[in-house]
């Protein structure tokens, strides 16, 4: 979570927002910066690749590398899409846990039934 909520931060404009949801679909990141270029869309989880918007700044390209292996090492899939009124979403999606009733799995305070939270950082 840290490497997509950096890079999210790096590509927001100043004072911008950084928007986390975590639902049933997963974990999404969105910055409102300017997007993804369409032709970097299927290498940005490629170790080393710098994206176009990216290429100027700091950085070794293994972020987000690091955010795919990870994700599917858990068994699960890290994707990226353009929203479709600016700025890049990012979606890690991970297999869902076997129930469990027990206290200490029991929903956070402040989130709803269905353990939904939306946090702006």
């Amino acid at each position: 979570m840290n490497n997509l909520l950096d890079n999210a931060s790096r590509h927001s404009p100043p004072r911008g927002t950084v928007e986390v949801h975590v639902g049933p679909d997963g974990v999404t990141v969105r910055d409102h910066g300017s997007g993804v270029d369409e032709q970097d869309l299927p290498y940005l989880f490629d170790r080393f690749y710098r994206g176009t918007n990216s290429r100027g700044s700091q950085g070794s390209g293994l972020g987000l590398a690091i955010v795919r292996q990870v994700t599917e090492q858990h068994g699960g899939t890290a994707s990226v899409a353009n929203a479709p009124d600016g700025g890049a979403v990012f979606t890690l999606a991970l297999p869902a846990a076997p129930p469990d009733d027990t206290e200490e799995h029991a929903a956070a305070p402040g989130s709803d039934a269905a353990g939904v939270e939306s946090v702006n950082v």
